[in-house]
């Protein structure tokens, strides 16, 4: 501050004051990346990369690791950027700044769309090589899942949410067009059996009774393509509200401190990739033979041996280390921690920049950022559509989060329940309306009905028991298209949770086109497919009135 009152007054002892403030040996990283960050924008470049220096490799020194750093909220409190303008990356300073932003966060939410970014920017510039290097640099962040909100995750959770919404409104309209299917029956009925019971009445009002047994088994497709959506959206918000409730440290390179040790031994249901994050965090946390015990129950992971390495040469158990690190090697050959501490070249440049730092110190391999993953959003996505079979059953609390925003606590309970009271009730009378006797049907549909066949795929009867599935997902075509109309893309959380590249990493607004793919699907199953479904309609309408048609024809002959 001293320093930037002296500059704008033009006093001859700024720079000196400068130098001063950046020789401070008490400083950490908490303090130097951000006035690297301040010192760029205020055009001070050889200063702010002096800075820069001195932070990161307090940053390294301290055990955190660039790979953890996760969040994107720590990665804007490290190293803030300031500038309104990105500046210009066709000079050395610019591809300073980029080279950056990649070390302090190479994993950092969206980090795969800005490295993307920054390799159209290079390429524009005519350094292919560079390109070369930004295009692999986002290819290894994009299959590398950010623990805060997995993006693959969020679009299938926006799927999912679809599937629920068109299921929903697929149930109503079939209800609804089978009544005006079975409407004249209904009439007919009333005048042939005119002092009818309660439970009748109830059935005659719906025309349940007059559906076909192909009818009932595709409403009870629509039901559970609901029900299985509910359970999946379930299962992820429990993750999403897991997350939230995660320490910030926990997301900015290291997982030392009692609060983030509490919060994976108490709130991260129990895994093996819940116990390997949790050994990690350990022997940040300089536990090392408690972390040792859960690495020891944790063989078939390549960090376990590593790390398990590291603690035995702490030790000084040499040579049981050089046994830990060649397993690690065995589990996977690419594990450049393993490399280092082995004496071998490092490969991988975090290995190579460790070795270069620190020589002859242990590597830590931390986590996999998949694993994290994992634990916190309770498995795999497999697992997680596993546990979508009981749909909202999974838990029903969690899910009651999404309509009930003021919270997770008691006064949701009633809310929630009574959701999932309804939810049970439509899945009982889906199930109930396959054993519910038929009754003949002597009364041709209205007019109206052929036209409903025609909008709606999956109506006619051609369809059979596939018309629940296949009316969902006309609804689901139909609800897509019209979003991708209205507000550019149908993956609305996965937009809203994307942050702005051009203030995190500042990328120029005209290199966020190569982006927009990922929050919309392709033109085909936009356009194409929901045309593809109509025209198949028509074609299998047609062909069964013409088979219907032949049918009466040789029945007449026959007759003759």
């Amino acid at each position: 501050a001293l320093w930037r009152v002296l500059r704008e007054a033009k006093d001859s002892r700024a720079p000196g004051v400068l130098e001063d403030a950046l020789s401070i040996k008490p400083a950490d990283f908490t303090e130097t990346l951000p006035i690297a960050s301040l010192l760029e924008w205020l055009d001070e470049p050889g200063a702010a990369k002096r800075a820069f220096e001195a932070g990161y490799r307090d940053f390294l020194d301290g055990g955190s690791d660039p790979r953890l750093n996760l969040g994107l909220i720590g990665k804007v409190i490290l190293y803030p950027s300031k500038f309104s303008t990105p500046p210009d990356f066709s000079t050395e300073r610019g591809r300073d700044l980029m080279e950056r932003h990649y070390r302090l966060g190479p994993y950092a939410e969206s980090a795969d769309l800005a490295w993307r970014a920054y390799a159209r920017i290079m390429e524009g510039y005519g350094r292919a090589d560079d390109a070369r290097k930004w295009r692999a640099r986002s290819e290894e962040a994009s299959h590398t899942s950010i623990f805060l909100l997995p993006r693959k995750l969020a679009i299938f959770s926006d799927i999912a949410l679809l599937a629920i919404l068109a299921a929903v409104a697929s149930a109503a309209f079939y209800a609804i067009f089978l009544d005006i299917r079975y409407r004249p029956q209904r009439r007919a009925d009333a005048i042939a059996h005119p002092n009818r019971g309660l439970f009748a009445r109830f059935l005659a009002a719906f025309s349940f009774h007059h559906w076909s047994f192909a009818q009932r088994l595709a409403f009870f497709s629509i039901v559970l393509v609901a029900w299985v959506g509910l359970g999946i959206e379930a299962g992820f918000l429990r993750g999403v509200m897991r997350v939230a409730s995660a320490p910030l440290s926990l997301a900015m390179g290291s997982f030392a401190g009692p609060v983030a040790r509490d919060y994976l031994d108490h709130q991260v249901p129990a895994s093996p990739e819940r116990d390997l994050t949790l050994a990690f965090a350990q022997q940040q946390d300089g536990q090392p033979d408690k972390a040792e015990r859960l690495y020891r129950s944790l063989p078939g992971f390549a960090e376990s041996w590593n790390n398990l390495g590291v603690i035995l040469r702490g030790k000084g158990d040499e040579r049981g280390a050089k046994q830990a690190f060649e397993k690690a090697l065995q589990l996977n050959p690419e594990l450049g921690e393993a490399m280092v501490n082995l004496g071998q070249t490092p490969r991988g440049f975090w290995a190579e920049q460790y070795a270069r730092y620190f020589p002859g110190r242990p590597m830590l391999a931390p986590p996999e950022p998949q694993r994290v993953s994992h634990a916190l959003f309770g498995g795999s996505y497999g697992r997680i559509c596993l546990r979508g079979l009981a749909g909202p059953l999974t838990d029903w609390n969690s899910f009651g989060g999404v309509f009930f925003v003021s919270g997770m606590g008691s006064a949701n309970a009633p809310a929630a329940d009574i959701f999932t009271g309804l939810v049970l009730a439509v899945f009982v009378l889906a199930f109930a309306l396959l054993f519910i006797p038929s009754r003949p049907v002597t009364e041709a549909p209205p007019r109206a009905f052929a036209i409903l066949e025609v909008l709606f795929p999956g109506l006619a009867r051609a369809w059979s028991f596939l018309g629940g599935l296949v009316i969902v997902a006309w609804c689901y075509l139909l609800f897509q298209l019209f979003l991708m109309i209205k507000v550019g893309t149908p993956y609305i959380l996965t937009s809203i949770a994307e942050p702005g590249l051009t203030r995190t990493y500042n990328v120029p607004a005209g290199h966020l086109e190569s982006s927009a793919h990922l929050f919309r699907p392709g033109w085909t199953w936009t356009y194409l497919a929901p045309l593809a479904l109509f025209v198949l309609n028509l074609g299998l309408i047609e062909f069964s009135r013409r088979k219907v048609g032949q049918a009466e024809s040789g029945a007449s002959l026959k007759r003759n």
